[in-house]
């Protein structure tokens, strides 16, 4: 295992990580450019939420929450990077958005971003954790489902588009050599099909907790406790399910072994004997029945041989005025921007649990029902938006403020998000690396470490770290990070090194090459500048190392000071 003695100097480097002035931004100017086209969304196109969101901070004549000062270039670029594609942003980008005079910079920023390969794959891994889990079952091809999500999103396909074929999804799980058609879509449904006991049942509570931000798994023993629903609320719904079948198709080793190829979900005709019942258990002991029906009881009327239930389902969930449908997805986003959503919990609509802001959450759900379920649409306008472009350093009116957003909130990275910010900012991925398909390897093989120790059976959604003692080990002392810092060629410390070193011997006119080393950590890790007492710091731990040091290179005092910034509150931290 990886271990550096680095206590004294990892301390030094936090406090000046971590120091009252650490989030601070220098700004420099850039020579203005050609004249850019406007954005399709820009901070004038949200001023509505704007307003909205003062108007509840301004509700209390008597005690009016003032919100927090706008977030520093570098806090921004590096929260847009964050939530829109998954990492933090390659320094030299954080550089240019940084020094950039450009009034529509942030429009730009983030309609770059979301035009970008890595929100497909970035908002793929979200929705697959969500729809299937981090850690599917070994029959669910986590794989198929994420290609269905990454060409759905990169298509920008409607949200109402995406949804139908999630609940209607039939064919294959994975491509096979059967004539099956393949669909990747199907993974979702073939994951919550439940046992014989209890058939549809986690299918029934996640379609209407996702895609309709409801509970009913709430009433599925018994009716709603804060609510009109009653128990054939789920049982009602379940009842779409009715149709459903799996199909398993296997192969045969040379041994006689079972080879599991994929399955195929269907929905079997109605026969003239089929009825549509489903029948459930009441507390009291008697057992009811109850039809496909929906929320408001609506039921089938014209039954069949050609009905398809789930069909007739997609239809009531995404019918326009179904007002859990647009609300639910709306608040689940602001939810990923803001930290929680206006609803609270997010996925727990209904007249029991009111909306912090109802008119923002209502007029939200109006503008992306006209946009055509644009999800690209939807992300710039929170973004664009300023409780989003807000500080997350609290003032005195605000501090106890947990949601009406006047301050932006402290959010811990998902372990995607801090495996891929910690490629980006350090390269380590690349170290020892002599090709593309090298590079490849290298990175499946540290996931696949990072993985097992930060992943879990329970996490379906993308959580936070735990903050286990092998998590934090991993961390400061594994192979990742012993990468992540490495002298080698390929790594950024090297590169970084290299290239001012270089510089240097060509003579070329370069600033303090210690100052402009220690700016390449700092915007890499935090998308910021170092402060003067950060770079004090900085100096005297490069002077105690040189003078420790027989060969007197830098370098291992840098190693150190990257490894404490990487290992940081603030790195960690999308703040």
């Amino acid at each position: 295992m990886f271990l550096r003695a680095r206590p004294r100097h990892a301390a030094l480097v936090f406090a000046c990580a971590l120091s009252a002035g650490a989030w601070g931004l220098a700004r420099a100017a850039a020579p203005r450019g050609d004249k850019k086209p406007e954005p399709a969304v820009t901070a004038d196109d949200v001023k509505w939420i704007d307003e909205l969101a003062r108007a509840r901070w301004n509700e209390d004549e008597t005690s009016k929450i003032k919100p927090s000062s706008p977030a520093t270039d570098g806090e921004f670029v590096r929260r847009a990077y964050l939530d829109l594609v998954g990492h933090v942003p390659p320094a030299d980008k954080a550089r240019e958005y940084i020094a950039s005079n450009d009034k529509e910079k942030k429009a730009r920023l983030i309609e770059s971003l979301l035009a970008s390969e890595d929100y497909a794959k970035y908002w793929a891994n979200v929705w697959s954790n969500l729809l299937i889990g981090r850690r599917p079952e070994r029959m669910i091809d986590k794989a198929s489902m994420l290609k269905y999500l990454r060409d759905s999103l990169a298509e920008n396909k409607p949200w109402n588009t995406m949804v139908y074929e999630l609940v209607t999804a039939s064919g294959a799980s994975r491509p096979n050599k059967m004539d099956v058609p393949f669909n990747g879509a199907t993974n979702f449904m073939l994951a919550h099909l439940g046992d014989r006991t209890m058939p549809n049942v986690p299918a029934t509570s996640f379609t209407t907790r996702l895609f309709l931000g409801v509970q009913v798994q709430c009433t599925q023993c018994h009716d709603h406790p804060f609510n009109e629903r009653k128990q054939d609320s789920f049982w009602g719904i379940n009842a779409f399910f009715h149709q459903m079948q799996k199909q398993d198709f296997n192969d045969t080793s040379d041994t006689g072994q079972r080879i599991f190829l994929f399955s195929e979900l269907k929905d079997k005709p109605l026969g003239p004997d089929d009825d549509l019942f489903v029948r459930y258990d009441k507390r009291n002991g008697l057992v009811e029945v109850t039809p496909p029906r929906w929320l408001d009881g609506t039921k089938i009327a014209d039954v069949s041989a050609e009905l398809n239930l789930r069909q007739r389902l997609a239809d009531f969930i995404t019918d326009k005025d179904n007002p859990y449908f647009a609300q639910a997805i709306v608040n689940r986003m602001w939810a990923h921007f803001l930290g929680r959503g206006i609803v609270h919990p997010l996925d727990d609509l209904g007249e029991h649990n009111t909306p912090s802001n109802p008119e923002l959450l209502e007029r939200l759900a109006k503008h992306f029902v006209e946009s055509n379920y644009d999800l690209k649409r939807l992300a710039s306008w929170i973004t664009l938006s300023m409780p989003y472009a807000l500080s997350s350093k609290v003032n005195a009116t605000n501090k106890e403020d947990e949601s009406l957003f006047s301050h932006f909130p402290l959010k811990q990275m998902s372990p995607e998000q801090f495996f891929d910010s910690l490629m980006i900012a350090s390269r380590a991925d690349r170290v020892g690396a002599k090709s593309p398909e090298e590079v490849y390897k290298l990175k499946e093989a540290l996931l696949a470490q990072f993985t097992t120790v930060f992943g879990n059976d329970e996490d379906r959604e993308a959580d936070s770290f735990n903050g286990t003692i092998p998590q934090a080990l991993l961390l400061m002392n594994g192979d990742l990070m012993a990468k992540a810092i490495s002298k080698q060629p390929g790594s950024y410390l090297r590169e970084s090194v290299d290239e001012i070193l270089n510089a240097k011997k060509a003579k070329k006119k370069l600033r303090d090459p210690d100052a402009a080393l220690l700016d390449d950590l700092y915007v890499a890790a935090f998308s910021r500048y170092p402060t003067k007492l950060e770079q004090q710091t900085a100096m005297k731990l490069v002077r105690a190392t040189l003078a420790q040091s027989k060969e007197k290179d830098p370098i291992d005092a840098y190693q150190d000071i990257f490894w404490a910034l990487l290992n940081s509150s603030e790195f960690v931290l999308n703040h």
